[in-house]
């Protein structure tokens, strides 16, 4: 079995402290912010939607729902591969 070290680090890989850069993080919104693209509340909820819809966060959502499962089974081998749970 895992122990919350082994929790915690699996839950770093989510963290805003990653250091992947702001505009990688927020998938470019305040680049399109700063063109012009999304100037209004109207123009920001566009661009949550389609992120939602169309962007990473299903995929990311997807693969994290996966390694946890594989987590609180125990299963460090399958924790890395991207296969069906089911």
């Amino acid at each position: 079995m895992h122990d919350d070290a082994d929790l915690l680090r699996l839950l770093q890989l989510a963290s805003p402290a990653l250091p992947v850069g702001a505009f990688s993080y927020s998938e470019g919104l305040e680049y399109a912010v700063h063109v012009g693209m999304v100037s209004d509340a109207a123009a920001l909820n566009e661009w949550i939607a389609d992120g939602l819809e169309f962007g990473a966060a299903q995929l990311e959502a997807a693969i994290m729902a996966r390694v946890h499962d594989a987590w609180s089974a125990g299963d460090t081998a399958r924790g890395g591969r991207a296969e069906s749970t089911s």
